[in-house]
């Protein structure tokens, strides 16, 4: 595996850090809301933030 700079890593952490943040907004706005579909939606959005996190620390190991 090639070599990242530490602005690749650093940009990296700043991503990481954005999907943590927007995982536990959308779970949070899930756990407000009354309207199910909206419930539904904003729990599925915080659900891929948290994969989209995932997968990235994935690549970075």
């Amino acid at each position: 595996m090639a070599q990242r700079t530490s602005k690749e890593l650093s940009a990296l952490e700043d991503v990481l850090s954005q999907k943590q943040c927007a995982a536990a907004k959308y779970q949070s706005y899930a756990d407000q809301v009354t309207d199910p579909a909206l419930r539904d939606l904003f729990t599925d959005v915080a659900r891929r933030q948290r994969e989209h996190y995932n997968t990235l620390l994935r690549h970075l190991r």
